[in-house]
């Protein structure tokens, strides 16, 4: 059975949201899969070859992060309006 980059990159982003759905990961464990969320969102979906499955990447890596943005706190508003203009910029 052959099983592509981004079909796996799909199963594990659908199954980080079905997650945090339930319930927010605790830091340590978004913070293990924040690189793949960012990845995915600064190069509008890994190894995609369809525009479909690239913006399905990119939909539910902001998902997962917008489930989490409650359990975020910064005590620096800087990095707060960085990180949000970071994505709005990656959103559009």
């Amino acid at each position: 059975m052959l099983i592509y980059l981004q079909d796996l990159v799909l199963r594990v982003l659908y199954r980080l949201r079905s997650l945090s759905e339930q319930t927010p990961l605790d830091s340590a464990t978004f913070s293990y899969a924040f690189p793949l969320l960012f990845q995915v969102i600064q190069k509008r979906g890994i190894e995609s070859g369809e525009d479909d499955e690239s913006s399905e990447q990119v939909a539910l890596s902001l998902d997962i992060i917008k489930f989490h943005c409650g359990e975020c706190t910064s005590s620096s508003p800087d990095q707060a309006r960085s990180l949000t203009h970071e994505l709005l910029r990656f959103r559009c």
